[in-house]
C-alpha cells in the first residue's frame, strides 16, 4: 500500500511539473511556432459613398519576427449584398451615390500587408493590433464603374488560446483611403468585424 501511495505521489508531481513547464513555456518563451494562419467570418459595413458592404471572409498569414511583432499579409474578400444604391443630389442637382451599410455596391478584395502586434497574457488571452496597407480592387458594381482603392487598414481584436496552438476570438477594424473608379474618385471607408480561429504552426 505504501508503494502504491508513493507511486501516486510521484505521478502527480510529474504531471504538475509538466503542466507548470508548459505554462512557463507559453508565458516565458512565447509562441510555440513562427507562423500563424487565421480565418474569420464577418461583415463589412460601408461608412458612406459607394464603398461595398456585405459578408466578409478574413484570411491572414503572419510570420513571427519577435513575440510582439509579426509580419502580416491579408486576403479579405467582401461579397456585396442588396441591389439598391443610395442616391443623393448635390446643390446643383447632380446625382451621386451616398449609400451606407449593406448597399449593393459590388464586390471587393483587400490585398494588404503590414504588421500585427500581439501581447500574450498569463490568462491565455491575447489582445492584438493590425496596421496594414494595400490595394482593394472593387468590381461587379451595378453602374459598371469598377475601380480600386489605396487603403490603410487598422484595428485589433482579442483571442483566447484553447490550446497552445489554437485560439478563438474576434476583431474589429476600419479600412479607409482614396478610391479610384471609372469616371470618378471618392473616399473609400468601411467598418469590418469578424469572428474565427487562429492556428500557430
Amino acid at each position: 500500500m505504501k508503494n502504491v501511495f508513493l507511486s501516486m505521489v510521484v505521478l502527480a508531481s510529474l504531471s504538475g511539473a509538466a503542466q507548470a513547464q508548459t505554462y512557463v513555456s507559453r508565458s516565458m518563451s512565447g509562441f510555440p511556432g513562427k507562423d500563424e494562419i487565421s480565418t474569420q467570418l464577418g461583415f463589412q459595413a460601408s461608412l458612406g459613398g459607394t464603398t461595398p458592404g456585405g459578408f466578409k471572409l478574413f484570411l491572414d498569414y503572419s510570420h513571427r519576427l519577435t513575440n510582439l511583432v509579426w509580419l502580416n499579409f491579408k486576403l479579405n474578400p467582401t461579397f456585396g449584398v442588396g441591389s439598391a444604391r443610395g442616391v443623393c443630389y448635390d446643390r446643383f442637382g447632380n446625382a451621386y451615390d451616398c449609400g451606407i451599410g449593406f448597399d449593393g455596391n459590388g464586390y471587393a478584395i483587400d490585398l494588404l500587408g503590414g504588421v500585427k502586434l500581439k501581447w500574450l497574457t498569463r490568462y491565455h488571452l491575447m489582445p492584438y493590433a493590425d496596421i496594414d496597407g494595400g490595394v482593394v480592387p472593387v468590381f461587379s458594381r451595378p453602374g459598371n464603374d469598377n475601380g480600386a482603392a489605396v487603403v490603410l487598414y487598422t484595428g485589433g481584436g482579442l483571442k483566447y488560446f484553447v490550446t497552445p496552438r489554437v485560439a478563438l476570438g474576434g476583431e474589429v477594424n476600419f479600412t479607409f483611403g482614396p478610391g479610384f473608379y471609372s469616371g470618378h474618385t471618392e473616399f473609400y471607408r468601411a467598418f469590418n468585424m469578424g469572428i474565427g480561429a487562429e492556428f500557430i504552426l
